[in-house]
């Protein structure tokens, strides 16, 4: 028997047909825009090697055309896919990669332990053609008072004024121990945006 992708023959070129009506409330319209960025890390054989991942527009690579464009933007989903680039037939003992989400903080932990203790926390050999993919739905820290330790202590999932491009969204951490010898990592980060109120 023939051997087919029934998954990729299900896949249909876009109609030709355009539309016919205009919605009746245009000026209320969210507009979608899907990034990809690449990245490669190097995996250290001297240290553990972080690479965590918070969000915002000033990423996008057309930051500049969406903020004329629209009052407001929004980030409701973004993942991190990390992929081992060891050589195939490599000696090397591959790194253990330990991941997790956190929607408030990702600056570096030092320790691989502490990671492992998240409740998210996932384990993985990132041996030759490792693959794991982690996804958030990304929260922005805002004040819950004026003044002391709680200034900054609060969650939410706003829209974001197009004045404020580099408000942070949090976010995804990584660590991977000390690898025997130095190799890389690839990791590849798509976010989701969300656009409304033309200007």
């Amino acid at each position: 028997m023939a051997p087919a992708n029934q998954k990729d023959l299900q896949v249909k070129p876009p109609s030709m047909r355009r539309p016919m009506s205009v919605p009746k409330q245009v000026t209320n319209q969210v507009i979608w825009d899907i990034v990809k960025l690449e990245a490669v890390v190097n995996l250290s054989a001297a240290a553990v090697t972080e690479a965590n991942s918070q969000f915002n527009l000033s990423l996008h690579p057309q930051v500049t055309q969406w903020t004329s464009l629209f009052d407001q933007w929004a980030i409701p989903q973004a993942s991190v896919t990390y992929r081992s680039l060891e050589p195939p037939g490599s000696l090397t003992a591959p790194v253990i990669l330990v991941t997790a989400i956190d929607f408030d903080n990702v600056g570096n932990l030092g320790s691989v332990a502490l990671l492992e203790d998240f409740s998210t926390a996932e384990v993985m050999t990132l041996s030759h053609g490792a693959v794991v993919t982690r996804s958030v739905k990304p929260a922005v820290k805002t004040s819950t008072q004026t003044t002391g330790a709680n200034s900054n202590g609060g969650l939410i999932y706003p829209w974001i004024d197009s004045s404020f491009p580099t408000t942070l969204h949090f976010g995804l951490r990584a660590i991977a121990t000390q690898s025997a010898a130095a190799y890389n990592m690839e990791v590849t980060t798509t976010i989701w945006y969300c656009f409304r109120n033309q200007i």
